[in-house]
């Protein structure tokens, strides 16, 4: 019998593919397809590009997990973990092919090979929507979900502060700073922007068409309305994304608003206030900083990780991703908090431009914050990892 299958690699992971042609009895039905069964199934399997004869057992030993499963003609099939089966629901119709995704770590099939690059001293984490509590995600588990607005958050450290393991809550006093995963998309032109004044939400509201795609896809150059445009942020440095500090960055220490307005004098003094970064929800926002003071302490905040003050084509990916249907689309809200307190946002939704003249979000920061649990809670205007 002629075995089918199709090798697929995603980033730099191994993908394990297994491509079912079902030859059973074609009712509506859902099934666990057993061992036994499996023998009279056309199946192919594949690891990365090389072809092996099982499928991968329970407890292997390359640690593989399920990712995702897919069939057509109407049917759909999933991964019975319990069981360690493949379970197929809805089979009607003959040479139905169906696909099951396994990988040594969990991925999202939605950004096409876009998924979270875990550098230097990035943990990845997970906050409890409710409480704003911090967990250390399993790499192997479901951490982020862009399909539901659920995106992919990281920590860096206090020093002297190890990676704790998976599913270990993190204290919020050993966090130095937060992070979120901008995946590279290309989106489609909706405005040339030809305008005379601010636009009403209601003359101008809509959802940027948006598609992720991996660096190793030629990157679309439209410049007309309609046409496609991989967003210039991830082109200039040809990178899959960027990570982007979750809220404003504070100045470490800092007890008061005056106490977080530092200028450093001169280049040296800035490559010494590097150290003063801190990206937190609640803490005094640095200020009064001169713009090419702030690049060099952007730059020398985690040099090994390219970290640098933000451009404005990265806050545009940021926005534009937000305005996308992976975001929540709501309008940016300004941070009114008087104190100039991080992660904190206004509750009205502007309808017009923005607003800072309405009641502050006082809850949790990381829960309430403009934009959500997992997108950047304000504008980042210092530091951003790459």
């Amino acid at each position: 019998m002629n075995k089918k299958g199709k090798i697929i690699v995603m980033s730099t992971t191994v993908i394990m593919l297994i491509s079912v042609i079902n030859i059973l009895t074609f009712t509506k039905y859902e099934k666990i397809i057993k061992d036994e069964e499996i023998d009279n199934l056309d199946i192919a399997f594949y690891k990365g590009n090389e072809k092996v004869n099982d499928m991968p057992t329970k407890g292997n030993s390359e640690g593989l997990v399920f990712i995702d499963g897919e069939c057509d003609n109407g049917a759909s099939i999933e991964w019975n973990s319990e069981e360690w089966a493949p379970l197929i629901k809805n089979l009607t119709k003959s040479k139905t092919k169906c696909t099951l995704y396994f990988n040594d770590k969990y991925i999202d099939r939605e950004l096409n090979g876009t998924d979270p690059v875990l550098g230097n001293k990035l943990i990845p984490i997970t906050i409890n929507e409710e409480n704003g509590h911090v967990t250390r995600a399993n790499e192997k588990e479901k951490w982020y979900d862009y399909k539901n607005q659920k995106w992919a958050n990281a920590v860096i450290l206090r020093d002297g502060k190890s990676d704790p393991g998976a599913g270990v809550e993190i204290a919020e006093n050993d966090i130095e700073s937060y992070f979120v995963w901008i995946p590279r998309y290309r989106y489609q032109i909706f405005d040339e922007g030809n305008y005379n004044g601010l636009t009403t939400k209601t003359n101008k509201e809509q959802i940027i068409q948006v598609e992720f795609e991996s660096k190793d896809i030629k990157p679309q150059n439209g410049s007309k309305l309609g046409e496609w445009l991989t967003h210039p942020a991830f082109t200039s440095f040809n990178t899959n994304g960027i990570w982007v500090g979750k809220f404003e960055t504070g100045y470490d220490g800092a007890g008061s608003t005056g106490a977080a307005e530092v200028n450093p004098t001169d280049e040296a003094s800035s490559i010494e206030a590097a150290n003063k970064v801190i990206i937190k929800p609640n803490v005094y926002s640095w200020r009064g900083i001169q713009v090419s003071r702030a690049y060099i302490v952007g730059r020398h905040y985690e040099s090994i990780l390219n970290s640098h003050m933000m451009k404005n084509t990265e806050w545009g990916a940021v926005a534009y991703l937000h305005h996308s249907k992976y975001g929540s689309h709501k309008n940016i809200r300004t941070n009114n908090n008087s104190s100039h307190l991080t992660g904190y946002a206004a509750i009205n939704e502007p309808t017009l431009g923005f607003t800072s003249s309405n009641e502050l979000c006082s809850n949790n920061p990381k829960v309430c914050n403009e934009f959500g649990e997992a997108t950047p809670g304000g504008a980042t205007v210092l530091s951003q990892i790459v």
